[in-house]
């Protein structure tokens, strides 16, 4: 199995106590990468759903489950949810969403969206680091942080439909002279070299698809839901329009045939 999404990692805090995979808390599991290593997919895939409530005390992950609402009750005997169970990432308390982040949730995990290409800067990771220890530091007043922490703060720039971001988002050019760095698309992207940076410079044409001629195209691969692991197509999804494209990850995917543009 491998994954079609791009994931980052720069939380789960915890999960130092069970690898060292994470250097300096984040690895990339590219496009097509293999599944990585046990500790990390349990982080960032399972979020520890396989362990026993003992376990989760054995390495310090208890306390993050306990602020989100849980009890070893509830955990381990299916005895109820807590009533972070049903909320959106933008309902959680601060507490929570860093309590979620330290689990390997991110927004767009926590509400079961598309990954859209969306990193924390390599230039401040140790900045990141701090703030994904307490997500009130997640303010657009705070400037650099709110703008190189994208995926930590949860602000990463939507992908589907056909309107350039208004906001910043991160850029990766590649090769040896490469950089990563907030930019801009009215202003960076169509300044000069708008074709290049379009096709070569990661996170670019996803976030700015009317400049870069990225619209409204269904995906021809499959796809993946982030919390179960299984692959669908827009084929599968056209057996189906009416329920099927009631699926955030659907939409994103397939946005023609689910009539988003």
């Amino acid at each position: 199995m491998s994954l079609d999404q791009t994931h980052f990692c720069f939380g789960c805090a915890k999960a130092k106590k069970l690898t060292n995979l994470c250097n300096n808390n984040r690895i990339f599991l590219l496009v097509g990468a293999a599944v990585p290593a046990e500790d990390i997919w349990d982080c960032w895939v399972s979020h520890y759903s396989s362990y026993y409530w003992s376990e989760l005390v054995l390495y310090g992950i208890d306390i993050s489950y306990i602020e989100l609402g849980w009890t070893e009750d509830m955990w381990d005997n299916s005895a109820g949810e807590p009533e972070s169970f049903d909320k959106y990432w933008a309902e959680l308390t601060t507490v929570e969403k860093t309590a979620a982040l330290e689990v390997g949730y991110t927004q767009k995990l926590w509400d079961e969206e598309m990954l859209p290409f969306c990193t924390d800067s390599n230039v401040n990771l140790a900045e990141c680091d701090w703030v994904a220890e307490d997500l009130s530091r997640c303010s657009e007043s705070n400037g650099a942080w709110f703008a190189n922490c994208q995926n930590t703060c949860g602000n990463c720039v939507p992908t589907a439909g056909c309107s350039d971001a208004t906001s910043k988002f991160i850029a990766v050019k590649p090769g040896d002279k490469g950089w990563t760095k907030a930019k801009r698309c009215n202003d960076w992207v169509t300044n000069k070299s708008t074709p290049w940076r379009c096709s070569k410079v990661a996170g670019v044409k996803e976030a700015c698809p009317a400049t870069c001629l990225n619209c409204c195209q269904d995906k021809t691969e499959p796809f993946i839901f982030p919390w179960n692991g299984k692959e669908k197509t827009c084929n599968w999804a056209s057996k189906n329009v009416g329920e099927r494209c009631q699926n955030s990850v659907v939409k994103a995917n397939c946005p023609a045939l689910c009539g988003v543009c």
